[in-house]
């Protein structure tokens, strides 16, 4: 199981402590969400709590990040990239605006200086990318259909040879 902490205050969860992974059993997350409220307090003694979420553990896989924006000039932008808790170090994106087909996805993940990573490097299977576009384009959608949605991030997407899932996301309603 992994644990997260929920809170409108914190956005980077791992640089506080906010997050546990592989828990293996009851008493490890109770153990684990001790710790985690400390830590946090510690961190952030600031920050509105809202509690802990216990998710089942994600499949392995390449993480990447899915972000969106209304932008007041353009409209709707889509970003998609290197995800993880390494987003910002590596940078590596491909942007378009919205709405996005699915092969204009596919033509964004060739972009990446990671598209190597996802078609299978050094014996790897390649990831299921048709499942990832798919998933640009309907995360595109969204965007346009709700442009009070003023941004929107889903970090990471997990994918591997099997699909993909959204493992974590943040919002924010335009003001």
């Amino acid at each position: 199981m992994a644990l997260k902490i929920v809170s409108p205050d914190i956005t980077h969860k791992t640089e506080v402590g906010g997050v546990a992974l592989d828990l293996r059993d009851r008493a490890a997350v109770h153990r684990a969400a001790d710790a985690m409220l400390g830590r946090v307090a510690a961190a952030q003694p600031t920050a509105i709590v809202h509690g802990l979420l216990v998710q089942s553990m994600a499949p392995a896989g390449r993480e990447l990040l899915l972000g969106g924006v209304q932008d007041a000039q353009f409209g709707p932008l889509v970003v998609v990239g290197f995800g993880g808790i390494y987003a910002e170090v590596f940078a590596d994106t491909a942007a378009r605006l919205a709405p996005v087909s699915t092969a204009e996805a596919l033509v964004m993940l060739d972009e990446l200086k990671t598209a190597p990573l996802l078609r299978g490097a050094r014996g790897e299977a390649p990831v299921d990318r048709t499942a990832l576009a798919e998933i640009i384009a309907r995360f595109a959608r969204l965007l346009v259909d709700l442009p009070e949605l003023g941004e929107i991030e889903i970090n990471p997407v997990t994918v591997g040879p099997g699909g993909a899932l959204a493992v974590d996301a943040r919002a924010r309603l335009s003001e």
